[in-house]
């Protein structure tokens, strides 16, 4: 997607990024909606993205990779959406509350990329993993709970670099959902209702007790 963004926006012109990347400057319209979710496939086009993109992957190989293998790609796909519909809602609805009441957001830059989603796996990783023994990057032992805080720390750490409050908006809103789903996934199974016998008894029939148990049966009722 980040190759088709570059051949379409430096060598067509196709102004790719300000279509899909989600515009927190201006209130939302129906024509514009799909930003939403597809704000998470684009980058500012230009050679620092590559190094960004890059690490992006790396990121998504070391922890959305092994999720999708202990959960499978359904629960991978879900938690995805998840992360990018918290981390858009939640950035859109923080910015008309600050238009609302006056502050402008002209100079804040649209919501893009898929930092967000990935701290949401990470977020999710220490609910569903709790106190279990890890190791980050294979160097740093830690108990997996902790990376919950290590999502939370990389938030901050890039509001501090930015100076950019939508944009830790949408990391809250994503290391909420990567919480919540967690949580979801961890909920105990629903008890099944027991299944009802399909046997019926044979209308017209009366159950005699044999072997001397029970009343002796009357003289005009017959066994054959």
């Amino acid at each position: 997607m980040f190759v088709y963004q570059l051949v379409l926006e430096v060598w067509v012109e196709i102004p790719v990024f300000s279509i899909l990347a989600l515009n927190v400057a201006e209130a939302p319209t129906l024509p514009n909606l799909w930003q939403v979710v597809t704000y998470v496939s684009v980058y500012p086009a230009g050679a620092e993205s590559v190094l960004r993109v890059l690490m992006m992957l790396l990121f998504a190989w070391w922890m959305v990779s092994p999720f999708e293998t202990q959960h499978g790609w359904k629960r991978t796909a879900q938690l995805a959406l998840a992360a990018t519909l918290g981390a858009s809602v939640g950035a859109l609805l923080v910015s008309v509350a600050l238009q609302w009441s006056g502050i402008s957001l002209r100079n804040i830059p649209p919501v893009h990329g898929a930092g967000a989603v990935l701290i949401a796996f990470i977020a999710a990783f220490g609910i569903l993993m709790g106190r279990q023994r890890v190791s980050l990057f294979g160097v740093i032992p830690m108990k997996a709970i902790t990376m919950l805080w290590v999502a939370l720390g990389m938030s901050v750490l890039m509001f501090l670099a930015s100076g950019n409050p939508i944009e830790l908006v949408a990391d809250l809103g994503a290391v909420g959902a990567g919480v919540f789903f967690a949580r979801w996934m961890k909920r105990p199974p629903k008890a099944k209702k027991p299944k009802k016998s399909s046997k019926r008894r044979p209308p017209g029939w009366n159950v005699i007790e044999g072997g001397g148990r029970g009343s002796e049966p009357p003289p005009e009722h017959w066994l054959n």
